[in-house]
């Protein structure tokens, strides 16, 4: 089965430096509800640990909360179920986050890292602020394993029980995000080009997400109360039809849209089928407002911008 699109080019972008600022990668994000909560972080610790058994040989730099990078290779163990399983997260209302990635440096754009953030009780019971667990795997790793990444999303899922999330061909970014408006010109360059892309910053995601979803993708995760605003799961089967293919889990749905991802070329007319068919059904939960992403002074990608984004397969 030929996984990426015939019309595939690979993007890696490098920044004055000479290091790189984004890349792409199949990426996979679900955000869920009571991220600092026992059962969540066992789940999140689950997946990490099932994500590390597929690809984890190859991650070079790990973090927690606002450190700094560190070696993997000087861990005595790989283990992160003393960090995340720890009681002090509920008993004294912190937020927990991490990230491991395997780039050469250690604040450059990987497409392998995972990376987490629970919110802490507080913001998590009164605020009602979600919590977000993301997972990139390299492309060429991908078409060899794309039932395996598969199987990764859908047991996630399961062990977490996400509120909404999707999958894909997506941007990766550096530690320096989009401070660098150069950078930011050059991924909103990327975007308008192949609208199958997945600009996915889950840190600002996250804000303006709490009642709506982001929107779909390859992959995309929708809860029990998404599934039954669109009409139930065999409503979703009908209105989507072939290639489409849907998984339940206890809490939801894992739509698949089709054997592989859509990567799309508006400069020479490559569209993306699936996608628009997707975004005209998930429409009605689909986020209608979103600030902005941009993190330099100049930035181009304003709130107009991103939300307009964010519709891109309305009228593609």
């Amino acid at each position: 089965m030929g996984f990426l699109p015939p019309e595939f080019k690979d993007v890696v972008e490098t920044d004055r430096d000479g290091h790189v600022a984004f890349r792409l990668a199949l990426i996979l994000t679900l955000y869920f509800h009571r991220g600092h909560s026992a059962d969540k972080r066992r789940a999140v610790l689950e997946c990490f640990n099932h994500y590390f058994a597929l690809v984890g040989a190859g991650l070079r730099w790990w973090v927690i909360e606002e450190g700094h990078f560190s070696p993997v290779a000087k861990l005595a163990g790989k283990d992160m179920s003393p960090y995340l399983l720890s009681n002090r997260f509920e008993e004294f209302d912190r937020a927990w986050a991490f990230k491991w990635h395997g780039a050469e440096g250690r604040e450059e754009a990987s497409d392998l890292q995972i990376f987490g953030l629970g919110q802490s009780k507080s913001d998590s019971d009164f605020r009602g602020d979600l919590s977000f667990l993301t997972m990139a795997v390299p492309l060429d790793w991908a078409a060899a394993h794309s039932d395996q990444f598969l199987n990764l999303a859908i047991r996630c899922a399961s062990l977490l029980r996400p509120f909404h999330g999707y999958g894909g061909i997506g941007v990766v970014l550096g530690e320096d995000g989009l401070a660098d408006v150069a950078v930011e010109d050059r991924l909103m360059s990327v975007a308008a080009q192949h609208p199958g892309v997945e600009i996915d910053l889950p840190m600002n995601h996250v804000i303006f997400t709490k009642s709506a979803i982001k929107g779909g993708n390859w992959i995309t995760v929708l809860s029990d109360p998404f599934v039954e605003q669109l009409g139930g799961a065999d409503a979703l089967r009908q209105a989507l039809g072939e290639p489409f293919q849907l998984a339940q889990y206890p809490g939801g749905v894992v739509l698949v849209a089709g054997e592989t991802p859509e990567f799309g070329d508006r400069n020479r007319r490559v569209g993306t089928p699936n996608y628009k068919k997707l975004a005209r059904v998930l429409k009605p939960i689909r986020a209608s407002e979103h600030g902005g992403i941009s993190e330099s002074f100049e930035g181009r990608f304003d709130a107009e911008e991103f939300q307009n984004w964010l519709g891109r397969f309305d009228d593609d």
